[in-house]
């Protein structure tokens, strides 16, 4: 699926150094991924 976002550029450019994930897409993917599985342990 296709989505338009507006990001903060400081923000994803820390994203990508922290992570050393250069994709944008791969990068937003695996965020989303950490997000739904802390949450998901936060529940628990």
């Amino acid at each position: 699926m296709r989505t338009t976002v507006t990001l903060d550029d400081d923000l994803l450019r820390q994203a990508e150094q922290l992570s050393g994930i250069p994709e944008r897409s791969r990068l937003l993917r695996e965020a989303l991924q950490a997000l739904v599985a802390r949450e998901s342990a936060r529940r628990l």
